[in-house]
């Protein structure tokens, strides 16, 4: 299965932008019967299918993590994009419920990298980022829904602590 990192969006024309990070001969290229006449989005469709990582190490995730995994094609298209040109479709998306949750993202992901080289977890909070940081082709970790309560504000020493899914416009 060939994989390209960072595949550029339709252009504004409507039509799907050529791909220049990467180029393969057309026998070696999957066969996508919408990539010639669809936008972009539909070829992530075709191409979301293809799991890189084992649906079983996405098993035994859901096993140690208190919050949520969620591997729906929906789900994973939102996650697929930012305010960035790119798309890159994850494996999975997570939801931590805590800081601990954060902690055994990291270390599962830290523990089955050797098994799994292609694991990697992603911060993503609003996807406001236009370098295309927020995205990933193996776990993405959303903090949006769950850890984004404005904890404390202290007028006299002008400091608020929030956690990492408060968006701006809330904070503000």
């Amino acid at each position: 299965v060939i994989h390209s990192k960072l595949t550029p969006k339709a252009s504004a024309a409507g039509g799907p932008e050529k791909n220049t990070t990467q180029s393969k001969p057309a026998s070696l290229a999957p066969h996508n019967p919408l990539k010639q006449s669809a936008p972009r989005s539909a070829f992530l469709l075709c191409k979301g299918f293809c799991y890189t990582i084992s649906m079983s190490i996405i098993e035994t995730l859901k096993k140690e993590f208190s919050g949520e995994v969620d591997v729906s094609l929906p789900t994973r298209i939102k996650c697929a994009t930012d305010a960035s040109l790119f798309e890159v479709l994850p494996e999975a998306v997570v939801y931590p419920k805590s800081t601990e949750d954060i902690e055994t993202i990291v270390r599962f992901v830290s523990t089955h990298k050797k098994e799994f080289p292609q694991l990697s977890v992603t911060a993503r909070a609003a996807g406001t980022c236009m370098s295309g940081g927020s995205l990933s082709e193996s776990l993405v970790m959303d903090v949006t829904k769950y850890l984004n309560h404005i904890e404390e504000v202290d007028l006299a020493s002008q400091t608020i602590v929030v956690e990492p899914g408060v968006y701006y416009r809330d904070f503000d």
